[in-house]
Order: structure tokens, then C-alpha cells, then sequence
């Protein structure tokens, strides 16, 4: 049996082990491949019938193990950046409370009989938020974090109130306080809102509540009163439930805003009947 050694050969067969010194029975070739290299006779007939047989060595098997880690460490480590780095979809939704109605031309009204209105809008502390509030029962809400007001509650009420009374009291002119105008408002208006979500139970609908004061110009009170309007709500698979509870607060909205017209103008009469 012929063993190759890298630029060596040794004679192992019968009579023959005097050719070469026993010390060169096995080689390493690190330098080349780091795996060791053998030559033996497979036929059994001597030297011409060699077949080359390698195996690998533990370092060079260690490396490639540590090699596979690697790049397995590196690959996980792209799919998870490129997760985190990838655009993700907004799929918030906006919305605004809306007239119920179209807006009607306005006679025009004599400067002499037009009256100052001061409004006050403030709001109960959970309302400090312009997601979409939905009252489920047993003192629950459920919050959107998908579905906003454009507005907060109480810039919508007030921009939706302003538009009312515009409509059905032109001899009104309304103005937010603090105000920068020098004539003195007739009447403060003070709304605070107490509630201005959608409600599953015991009935679906969109509600929007506040407690009303009217006062006069030396701040006397003169009206207040807790007011309520609702609209009904068929509230369906979100998102669609949505749209639907924002067409339903506009009206519940805009039936609370002209009935706070009507006190209104109720105190008007009063007072100009004096």
C-alpha cells in the first residue's frame, strides 16, 4: 500500500518500509488545504493504483461551523431591519363635524339692531381628545386611535354653533372671549360639553350633551340649563361604524346648537322688551 504524502511518498508494503523513515507515516498540508491528504492502493496490486482520500481537519471544521453561524446571525438580523425600516401605512381617518343642512342666504340686518353674543366653550376632561370616543356600557369607552376629530370637541361645537345661529338668528353676532372687540357682548354665552361620543347601549346613538348658562353684561346669571340632543347610530363593522357616528354627531350637534338658539333668542325678546 502506497501513502501519499504532500511531495512525499512512503512504501508500506511487505520488505519495503526501509525506503522511507517511519516519521513521514502521516502529513498535515496547513499550509495549502489544512485537511490531511492520503493516497492508498485500492486494488491491492501496488504503487500506479492510488486513490487520493482527504478528511477534514477539527480546526478547519470548527471554522466553518463558526462561518455558518454567522452568516445565519446575519441573515436573520437583515430580514428583522429590513421589517422595522420598511414604510408602514397609515390608515388614520380624519373627519369633521358637518352642516346637516345647506346653508340658506342671509338677509341682510341693520347694524343698529344687531347684538353682541360672548361665547365660552369648555369641555369635560375626557373630552380633552380628539380621537373617537364610543361608549360601550357599564362605564367603558372605546378609543380610536384610527378614527380623529379634525377639530377638538369643543372648536368643532363652537365653529358648528356659530354657523346655527348665523342661520337662524342673523341679528346675532357672535364672538369667541377673550375678545379683542370694544363694544360690550349683550349676553356671555358659557357652554361646557359633558358628552360628545357614540353609544352601544341601550340604544345605538351619537349624543352630544352640556350644560348650558346665559348671562348678562355685568355677568348675572340669567338662563342654565343641561341640554341633550341624540341621533340614531347604526353602528357596523369598523371602519364603516365611523363615518357613520361623524354624520351622527353633526346632527346631534346641530339639533344641541339650535336649541341653545332658541334660549337665546328667548333672552333677546326679554331683555328687549324691558
Amino acid at each position: 500500500m502506497w501513502s501519499f504524502i504532500p511531495n512525499r511518498w512512503r512504501v508500506d508494503g511487505p520488505g519495503r518500509n526501509d525506503m522511507m523513515p517511519q516519521c513521514l507515516a502521516t502529513c498535515i498540508d496547513r499550509h495549502h488545504t489544512g485537511e490531511v491528504v492520503v493516497a492508498e492502493d485500492v486494488s491491492g496490486e501496488g504503487a500506479g493504483n492510488c486513490t487520493r482520500r482527504r478528511a477534514r481537519s477539527p480546526e478547519v471544521a470548527k471554522d466553518r461551523g463558526m462561518m455558518r453561524r454567522r452568516l445565519l446571525i446575519f441573515a436573520v438580523t437583515t430580514v428583522l431591519l429590513s421589517g422595522c425600516l420598511a414604510p408602514r401605512t397609515d390608515h388614520t381617518r380624519f373627519y369633521l363635524l358637518s352642516a346637516t343642512e345647506p346653508a340658506q342666504p342671509v338677509a341682510a340686518v341693520e347694524r343698529d339692531k344687531v347684538f353682541l353674543l360672548g361665547l365660552r366653550v369648555s369641555a369635560a376632561e375626557y373630552l380633552h381628545t380628539r380621537q373617537m370616543l364610543v361608549e360601550l356600557g357599564g362605564n367603558q369607552l372605546r378609543v380610536s386611535e384610527e378614527n380623529l376629530w379634525k377639530e377638538t370637541p369643543q372648536a368643532g361645537f363652537a365653529r358648528v354653533l356659530a354657523g346655527r345661529l348665523a342661520r337662524n338668528l342673523p341679528d346675532c353676532q357672535l364672538i369667541a372671549l377673550p375678545s379683542g372687540v370694544t363694544n360690550k357682548p349683550e349676553f356671555i354665552l358659557e357652554i361646557e360639553l359633558h358628552s360628545f361620543q357614540g353609544r352601544l347601549s341601550p340604544r345605538s346613538e351619537a349624543e352630544v350633551s352640556a350644560e348650558v348658562r346665559i348671562l348678562d353684561a355685568n355677568s348675572r346669571l340669567l338662563e342654565r340649563e343641561e341640554l341633550r340632543q341624540t341621533s340614531p347610530w347604526r353602528p357596523t363593522v369598523a371602519p364603516a361604524g365611523y363615518p357613520a357616528l361623524a354624520l351622527a354627531e353633526s346632527r346631534a350637534a346641530a339639533d344641541l346648537a339650535d336649541a341653545i338658539g332658541q334660549k337665546v333668542s328667548a333672552c333677546h325678546r326679554q331683555n328687549a322688551g324691558r
